[in-house]
């Protein structure tokens, strides 16, 4: 479904960022899973339609991510002879939303490709959601899209046991801005800790400096994605505002498997090339600027560049930290090193193979126990040994 970048003007430039995401995303999920699981539940817990231009809801999140999961369906039986069930489940508590959501889904759904639309509160729907999920498949391997517009919709004990077992992923929007504008207000301390699920974390919060507080909210809500919810890997993605020096929110992504990481920074990746042609072209709209014709790669923004930086150097950091803390003679994995990295956004693999050359000789790359010059990628056999552990401290 080609995105019709005139129904995202007005403020709604982040939303085709992250559309774009999503696009990039659940085909390569859809057909990882089609591989092994007969069925998938699509769970989208604040579906709306908002602001939407196309009388079909095109573009919207939730339209993007069936049109993808029906294709890759087709292409699933095509190619691979594999049928996969696929039901999805779209939340929505306003009512006049919900009278155009239901319309949608009664469109849309069949016998193997199943779309319900429910009324309600995400979190008071959980049991409902459960109930269809299942109906669908025996078990079905779960993707969990949160979108709320604040925080206190998506208490981190109700995502626990919602995101339960072994085959889910989920992806949230992390308002960090809300976050830090309400950090101080006592009546809202409450609606913070269940958030977050974990004590202590709101007074770390409020003990951190200000230009810090967005990443260390995305670092204790993967924190708690990881401890309450049994995620092994976590990632995140930043949208920032289309025309102003600034964050609107993260995209932080949940897995538990290491090839979940790596399909989602390689969307990630797209997405944030997608939003640096879009922050250049407002540049040039508002300036009067012209573009360079023959440029393939228009210049990032300021925000961009240092946030880019600013990552990539938290993300050398913690690898380095993951070398220098092991002790074992057989290294360290790669695939451990790489989801380390990934997890910072605007990383790429790339960068990760750069710091991992540079430290060569202290360091030796193996690919299935011999050591090589190609590029290493995520892999059981691919391994980082430490040579000279003192050069790493």
């Amino acid at each position: 479904m080609p995105k019709v970048l005139s129904n995202y003007e007005g403020g709604r430039e982040p939303a085709y960022v992250k559309h774009s995401l999503l696009e990039g995303y659940l085909p390569e999920l859809a057909y990882r899973v089609g591989r092994t699981w007969d069925s998938l539940a699509y769970v989208d817990g604040f579906a709306g339609p908002w602001k939407t231009q196309d009388p079909s809801h095109a573009d919207s999140s939730f339209a993007i991510a069936i049109d993808a999961l029906r294709r890759t369906q087709v292409g699933l039986r095509d190619v691979h002879g594999r049928d996969l069930h696929v039901t999805c489940v779209l939340v929505e508590q306003n009512n006049v939303a919900f009278a155009e959501l239901e319309r949608f889904a009664s469109r849309e759904t069949s016998s193997d490709f199943e779309v319900h639309a429910l009324h309600g509160e995400f979190i008071k729907t959980i049991p409902a959601i459960d109930q269809i999920t299942k109906s669908g498949g025996k078990d079905p391997f779960k993707f969990v899209l949160l979108d709320p517009t604040g925080w206190a919709q998506v208490p981190m004990e109700k995502l626990k046991s919602f995101l339960h077992g072994r085959s889910s992923e989920v992806l949230v929007t992390l308002m960090v801005g809300d976050i830090n504008r309400f950090l101080g207000q006592e009546d809202r301390a409450e609606s913070y800790r269940r958030l977050f699920g974990r004590p202590g974390v709101l007074e770390k919060l409020r003990n951190t400096a200000s230009e810090e507080r967005a990443e260390q909210a995305v670092l204790e809500y993967s924190q708690s994605l990881k401890e309450l919810c049994r995620f092994k890997y976590v990632s995140a993605a930043v949208i920032l505002e289309p025309n102003k020096e600034k964050i609107r929110y993260f995209l932080v992504y949940a897995t538990k498997h290491y090839r979940g990481i790596e399909v989602f920074k390689a969307a990630e990746m797209k997405a944030a090339r997608i939003q640096d042609d879009l922050r250049h072209e407002a540049h040039i709209q508002k300036t009067g600027q012209p573009a360079l014709i023959f440029d393939p790669n228009p210049p990032k923004s300021r925000k961009a560049v240092a946030l880019q930086f600013r990552y990539a150097e938290k993300a050398r950091n913690r690898v380095v930290a993951v070398l220098a803390a092991s002790r074992s003679s057989e290294g360290v994995e790669y695939k451990e090193l790489f989801c380390e990295a990934m997890f910072f956004p605007l990383v790429t693999p790339n960068d990760l193979v750069g710091w991992l050359r540079a430290l060569e000789p202290n360091i030796r790359i193996d690919l299935g126990g011999v050591p090589s010059r190609k590029k290493p990628q995520p892999s059981e056999d691919y391994r980082v040994v430490v040579i000279n552990l003192k050069a790493l401290r």
